[in-house]
């Protein structure tokens, strides 16, 4: 009879263990599943905020009368190319710290335009 319990009681403990494992190893899955939409969406938003920068910037380009109008749609566009890089650092960072903590990754709807980063 006690060795049927000791079976029972190692029985219960690797199913406890299983069950612990299951889970946790499902919590990763759906961690990495969260991550990699959250810097998938994060990496298109900033990839799309980048080239609509370069596109207005090459726009501005072609309006300059002289060196010093061009010297200013450069220092505008590394300014707003600076704080693009910048705000999606900070997004992901928002984004798996949410992800790490167990929410979803929200990230804001309206990317930047180049005239709001200026």
């Amino acid at each position: 009879m006690a060795a049927k319990q000791k079976s029972s009681a190692a029985s219960e403990a690797v199913d406890g263990f299983n069950t612990v494992f299951s889970e946790t190893a499902g919590r990763g899955r759906e961690m990495m599943e969260a991550g990699l939409e959250a810097w998938t969406q994060e990496a298109q938003r900033f990839y799309e905020e980048l080239s609509l920068q370069g596109h207005t910037a090459l726009e501005q380009l072609k309006a300059c009368q002289s060196p010093v109008d061009v010297l200013s749609v450069e220092q505008a566009w590394l300014a707003a190319r600076s704080k693009a890089y910048l705000e999606s650092g900070m997004r992901f960072a928002q984004a798996f710290a949410a992800i790490a903590q167990g929410h979803k990754a929200v990230t804001p709807a309206e990317p930047t335009t180049p005239s709001q980063a200026a």
